[in-house]
């Protein structure tokens, strides 16, 4: 057995926290580092000074997946180099579904501050739905804002068929949720070798948006929940991506496989696990590409099963439970999640709405699609003609009926979908953690991915104290636990009155469910493109800062609500 089903088991079977077992132990005795050089043990590699920072671009941290290692678990590099290697340049990103990439991609990017030491460390997990996305992201502006006090960490792993192929065969000859398992290799291998960049292994926090914010809300559900505070302290997740969760060997993921096996010439063949070892790699990343096309609006091809092993339950029920990695979390959602790449368009009538969510949810029955149009009133007719415009979100117009993208009908499916696959998920995961911060990105038009313009892609329409008062919530918490900032940096130069007092945002629990709104106010009318759609937003000049507090639970017209409303559905859907 490979080292990975040796730490699953060996966890599972004991059923509490207990330190992993160190992949890395043959080269950890031999690592050292030398101005930018570092000795790894199993090679050396060479930064760059940039700016204030120190970094590493394309540090390898697992051998190669190609070849007879497709569809396994990684493994730790077992080349012995004496050579150094730069690493100045971005590596290769892991194979897209397009069939770009390279399936040797298992490398991570390293930022420190120069003369870094024992400093906390923040380890990101990109997005893209596990099929499309790398690693290649500048922290600079980041980590400068929060005056160098943490290190960073990007992570690459496997994608789409290449990192998710599920069946009964992959079971038993390769590595179920392999993507995952490369995660927490790379959480290892931080914890082993971050020292070396002045990075605190003992204080790690994980983070990612979409697709990423998914992958850390797996990884603190990872066997069950039992892996305590071993590779992770604290999680920060941004809008947590939460498609249909099905179990590896479900009419699903069996007919996805053979679905692969036809469109790469393997049906038929002796064994068709091998066959699709030996397959060609740019027809197998089109055939998971062309799997995912086929689908509804709420899945790609491939994405996270539950294994029975690494993912034990489906995530809603486990967060039911509380059973979960780590000690804290900051989670956070978009105002207005649900934008065309997940919504159809042309939902006019209240029976195109339940059409297409009968489509959508197979499982439910009569019944409970009864309960659902209680919990989501219909709105009338969407009207093509009227004035759209971002909600408040604490009074009048809520996002049932209403947001910069569309009204009525095409608004309650574009409302109904943001919750169930991004916002829920995010109330769920306060709920289970046993310290809490929650947020709700509101500046308009709020789409989904639209917050990364304050932290890692700078938005020029916007005023540079608003992007650093928001950075400076997740480096608060990085650093200290707590993402609180001063009320002068949630203020900027022009005050919003409405502004909260920051002491007031208090830790998530039972009976205190508040939750900061980042938004701006005043500005001026703009307009962003929106998959070839004008959607109304807010710019420069003229923008302030605007940080509020509300109760999550009436927020929107009850979301609250309405996400106990999903997590109870949770095994119907299946999530």
């Amino acid at each position: 057995m490979k080292w990975s089903h040796l730490t699953i088991i060996g966890l599972t079977a004991i059923g509490n926290a207990q330190p992993l077992t160190n992949p890395y132990s043959k080269w950890s005795q031999a690592a050292s580092i030398q101005g930018l050089v570092v000795d790894l043990g199993y090679g050396r590699f060479e930064g760059q000074q940039d700016s204030s920072l120190n970094a590493w671009l394309g540090l390898r941290y697992a051998a190669s997946t190609a070849g007879n290692m497709r569809f396994q678990a990684p493994q730790v590099p077992d080349a012995n180099d004496t050579r150094t290697t730069s690493t100045t340049d971005w590596q290769v990103q892991c194979i897209q579904g397009s069939g770009s990439g390279s399936e040797d991609c298992l490398f991570l990017n390293v930022h420190a501050p120069q003369n870094a030491s024992d400093l906390p460390v923040f380890v990101f997990i990109h997005g893209g739905g596990y099929n499309q996305g790398s690693a290649a992201f500048n922290p600079t502006g980041f980590i400068n804002d929060n005056n160098n006090r943490f290190v960073t960490v990007f992570i690459q792993y496997r994608l789409g068929v290449f990192g998710f192929l599920s069946s009964e065969e992959v079971k038993k000859r390769g590595q179920l949720n392999a993507g995952l398992l490369d995660m927490e290799l790379a959480l290892q291998w931080v914890q082993n070798y971050i020292h070396l960049f002045g990075g605190d292994p003992r204080r790690v926090t994980i983070g990612g948006e979409s697709a990423g914010a998914g992958a850390v809300m797996l990884l603190s559900l990872l066997c069950g929940g039992h892996l305590g505070e071993s590779l992770f302290t604290s999680v920060i997740g941004a809008s947590p991506y939460l498609p249909k969760q099905f179990n590896y060997d479900d009419d699903v993921a069996q007919s996805a496989y053979a679905y692969v096996a036809s469109q790469t010439g393997c049906t038929g063949a002796q064994s068709v696990f091998d066959c699709l070892v030996q397959a060609n790699a740019t027809m197998l990343s089109t055939a998971g590409q062309s799997l995912g096309n086929s689908r509804t609006y709420t899945s790609w091809g491939f994405v996270p099963v539950t294994d029975g092993m690494i993912l034990q339950q489906l995530p809603s029920q486990q967060l039911r439970r509380k059973q979960v990695n780590g000690k804290r979390i900051l989670i956070g959602n978009n105002a207005n999640e649900a934008q065309p790449w997940f919504t159809p368009k042309g939902i006019v009538t209240s029976a195109d709405f339940e059409n297409f969510f009968r489509e959508v949810f197979p499982l439910f029955s009569d019944s409970d699609f009864s309960k659902l149009k209680e919990v989501y009133p219909s709105s009338g007719d969407t009207n093509p003609h009227m004035t759209n415009y971002s909600t408040l979100g604490y009074t009048g117009p809520t996002a049932l009926t209403m947001s910069g993208w569309a009204n009525g009908e095409q608004q309650r499916v574009n409302n109904l979908q943001a919750e169930v696959l991004f916002v829920c998920p995010a109330y769920w995961l306060a709920a289970a953690f046993p310290e809490a911060w929650k947020y709700e990105f509101s500046v308009p038009p709020g789409l989904h991915g639209y917050d990364m313009g304050a932290y890692f892609y700078r938005n020029g329409d916007w005023p540079a104290e608003f992007v650093i008062a928001f950075e400076n919530i997740w480096g608060n918490f990085i650093v200290h636990g707590d993402p609180r900032i001063s009320q002068s940096l949630a203020c900027g130069t022009n005050c919003d009155p409405r502004t909260a007092d920051m002491t007031l945002w208090k830790p998530w629990n039972g009976e205190h469910s508040v939750q900061l709104s980042a938004n701006m106010t005043g500005g001026t009318l703009a307009f962003y493109n929106a998959t070839s759609t004008l959607v109304p937003s807010i710019a420069e000049p003229g923008l302030s800062n605007s940080y509020t507090l509300s109760d999550s639970v009436t927020w929107e017209g009850g979301r609250g609500n309405r996400c106990r409303f999903w997590q109870e559905m949770g095994p119907k859907i299946p999530q």
